[in-house]
């Protein structure tokens, strides 16, 4: 799915201009846990919660974007060390 979202963005902007993300990471807090797990994300496999696979995604996410500045949400200390 970000794959597209990726060829959406790259025809957007103009070609001297800056782009930025915005994203949320989802603080792996609130998915490593039985009550988000069972009351938040009950839909998803808790495979995809994850915080190693997650990373994965998200790196190949943002770096599809060709975003010349990052704004990022609920970043924790290993995230950020090992995504940035």
């Amino acid at each position: 799915p970000f794959e597209k979202r990726h060829q959406e963005a790259e025809g957007r902007g103009q070609p001297e201009g800056v782009r930025v993300c915005s994203y949320n990471l989802l603080v792996d807090q609130f998915c490593d846990t039985e009550w988000p797990r069972k009351n938040l994300y009950g839909h998803c496999d808790p495979r995809w919660l994850a915080i190693d696979y997650r990373m994965a995604l998200i790196g190949r996410e943002l770096d599809g974007y060709g975003a010349g500045v990052l704004c990022l949400q609920e970043v924790e200390g290993r995230v950020y060390e090992e995504l940035l």
